[in-house]
């Protein structure tokens, strides 16, 4: 009698009460869940047509309610804007549409959702429209779909590599506008250095205000811009073509690129950029947008190093390479085993009689002094390129058969000298095998 009893009471509790406990406590965990869990925007796009952005938000659903109400919040400035928020009026499509008309600008988007028709809000039910916000904030830049490249075989890539000195950028724009394009030096921060802590310095629509470092080249300044156009997508292309407002080639490194767009109704423009935090969440201001990206100048490079055994002929291709610049190179061929301590950089080595280390500027300095048998010395332009050499010495005697080593350097006109396929500093050396069965001319 108490077996089945037992087992009754095993049975109703497996049938009835465990279900009703694990849909409690999956109600509770729902509901903790939902109150922090934002609806997410999906993409905003710019209608030139009705001067509006086009908010898509990914729908959502408890599974319960029938009707979902999405709002939309609004602020003027990009991410780091600290301009107050204004709601759009709140609606069931999961597609919001914002009028900004001729107060185009960056602007920055969240979105809040309810399942009780806008009784309650989530998340941050009781947010008021300040600072920050209550979901993940999307930004709708007003310069957009920026993209940086160089012109290798009439490919666009993302890479400097094979153009030598030379660097463009396409942009959009929402509309027509005065462009402002600066180059700053490797290592800028936005704000200003005090006390060597830099300390933001940003607008209120979070416009950079101050570099910790001045430009070193303006590309163009308050220049005509085209904005897009109904149907169409209009690119502004500007290139920069690496060097400073002094017309000197840079030394490499990461330069930061500063794009600033103006209102081209306005005269005077960057006094209306600052304006506190207003009621007004599109206060009109004379700056519409910024964006910045970074530039690597990497000017030239000694890539894919390559050599050919000689054997039984002339040397022909014996050395194989690609160079990403304009420059002299030189190919120093010693004996087998010779090792590199680094680079001679100093410029006022400009022959081996005055140079400690019989090396010029720009080579790879030998281990122990050791000098080279051979020396070849070539101006290149930017390409592949493939060097002979027969075996013989700078003196006129053949090499015996066996493994040499050899170092390649290149120096350009504005004294850059070239690094590795990875952008090291370092000695380019290798090896390269003289086995013949008969010796060849001294050609």
């Amino acid at each position: 009698m108490n077996i089945k009893n037992n087992r009754l009471h095993r049975f109703l509790y497996l049938t009835l009460v465990s279900p009703l406990k694990w849909g409690i406590i999956f109600s509770i965990f729902y509901s903790l869940f939902s109150v922090s869990y934002a609806a997410v925007i999906e993409s905003i796009k710019f209608d030139a047509k009705t001067y509006e952005n086009v908010i898509s938000i990914y729908p959502e659903s408890d599974g319960i309610s029938t009707t979902v109400q999405y709002r939309v919040w609004f602020s003027s400035g990009n991410i780091y804007s600290l301009n107050n928020w204004q709601s759009l009026p709140s609606h069931a499509n999961p597609t919001g549409r914002h009028y900004i008309g001729d107060r185009l600008g960056d602007f920055r988007y969240c979105v809040q959702h309810s399942y009780d028709t806008g009784t309650t809000w989530r998340p941050d039910n009781a947010w008021t429209g300040t600072n920050p916000a209550p979901a993940a904030v999307t930004v709708s830049p007003y310069i957009h779909d920026l993209k940086r490249g160089s012109n290798t075989e009439n490919e666009e890539e993302e890479s400097q590599l094979g153009m030598g000195p030379g660097w463009y950028w396409k942009y959009q724009l929402f509309d027509d506008s005065y462009v402002t394009i600066k180059i700053y030096p490797p290592c800028t921060q936005v704000g200003t250095e005090v006390g060597g802590v830099v300390v933001s310095s940003r607008s209120y629509f979070g416009y950079p205000l101050k570099f910790t470092q001045a430009p070193i080249r303006t590309i163009i300044h308050k220049v005509p811009r085209s904005g897009e156009m109904i149907d169409s997508s209009w690119w502004n292309t500007d290139e920069w073509d690496c060097r400073s407002d002094t017309g000197v080639v840079v030394s490499n490194g990461i330069y930061l690129m500063s794009i600033d767009a103006y209102n081209r109704h306005y005269i005077t423009y960057d006094g209306t950029d600052n304006f506190a935090p207003d009621t007004d969440p599109q206060p009109d201001t004379g700056r519409r947008g910024h964006a910045w990206v970074t530039y690597p100048v990497d000017i030239i490079r000694i890539m894919k190093i390559q050599n050919t055994p000689i054997i039984d002929y002339v040397g022909e291709r014996a050395f194989k390479y690609k160079l990403t610049g304009a420059a002299k190179v030189t190919i120093k061929v010693y004996q087998g085993g010779v090792t590199f301590t680094g680079i001679d950089t100093d410029s006022t080595h400009t022959s081996t009689s005055t140079s400690p280390t019989g090396t010029l500027y720009g080579e790879p300095i030998p281990t122990g002094g050791y000098t080279p048998l051979k020396t070849l010395s070539f101006y290149r332009a930017a390409g592949n390129w493939e060097e002979s050499w027969n075996g013989y010495t700078d003196a006129g005697s053949v090499l015996p058969d066996g493994i040499y080593t050899y170092s390649i350097s290149a120096v350009n006109d504005y004294k850059r000298i070239a690094t590795d396929e990875y952008g090291n500093d370092r000695p380019m050396w290798a090896n390269i095998t003289l086995m013949r069965t008969f010796l060849p001319g001294n050609v």
